[in-house]
């Protein structure tokens, strides 16, 4: 069973293990219990993953801040 992402489903972040923990007035949290397999050669958290958790609360964020948003896309984000 797929956990409630403040409104949406997405099973991608059910196998990350990402936990929604609140979003409202434009402004988001969410935590994420590393496990080995999400660390990289350094052990710590891989890029990957921690895009994919920016991404997301990014979104969030932009959601909670205005309710009639159905959603938001991200069209470009790098990091270095």
């Amino acid at each position: 069973m797929s956990r409630d992402y403040f409104g949406l489903t997405i099973p991608f972040l059910d196998v990350l293990g990402i936990e929604p923990e609140f979003a409202k007035d434009g402004h988001s949290r969410i935590r994420l219990n590393l496990r080995p397999e999400l660390l990289n050669s350094f052990h710590v958290a891989h890029g990957g993953v921690v895009m994919t958790i920016l991404d997301f609360a990014m979104a969030a964020a932009a959601r909670s801040s205005h309710e009639h948003i159905l959603g938001v896309i991200t069209i470009d984000m790098t990091t270095s």
